[in-house]
């Protein structure tokens, strides 16, 4: 009899965590843009709040009017604690970039502490003109 007991119980426990869905995270977004003349910049920026961490995936964004490919990006993501101590957490520029829209994915390691102010500024040039564009994450 306990051995059929022990085996219900067992069959329970397998059935449970096999019935629970893991829990995921919240995907949210924020976005920023500038402008500086006709020349404009704009940036959605896509992350999971992940309990003690914001976890940035990706963001995607778009510059110009200008000709050709001559655009830069530059993309900073940092964070601000109580003491107001700013920490940079990822830093990419890319070159050659086309008036229009584009996509970046940001590395998995990335993370912003949750518990802090995190933001997002996205720096534009393309065409000799340029500007900045800057979210708050979280």
């Amino acid at each position: 009899m306990k051995a059929v007991m022990v085996k219900g119980a067992v069959v329970a426990l397998v059935a449970a965590a096999v019935l629970v869905p893991e829990a995921r995270a919240a995907v949210e977004q924020t976005s920023a843009t500038c402008r500086s003349g006709s020349f404009s910049g704009r940036f959605t920026l896509s992350y999971a709040y992940e309990g003690e961490y914001n976890d940035p995936i990706s963001m995607r964004g778009g510059l110009g009017p200008y000709i050709g490919d001559s655009g830069t990006v530059d993309i900073e993501l940092v964070h601000v604690d109580a003491a107001g101590t700013e920490t940079l957490v990822y830093s990419h520029r890319e070159t050659g970039v086309r008036a229009g829209q584009s996509t970046y994915s940001i590395p998995d390691d990335v993370k912003l502490p949750s518990e802090d102010t995190g933001y997002a500024t996205v720096s534009f040039a393309g065409g000799g003109s340029s500007c900045t564009a800057q979210a708050e994450i979280g």
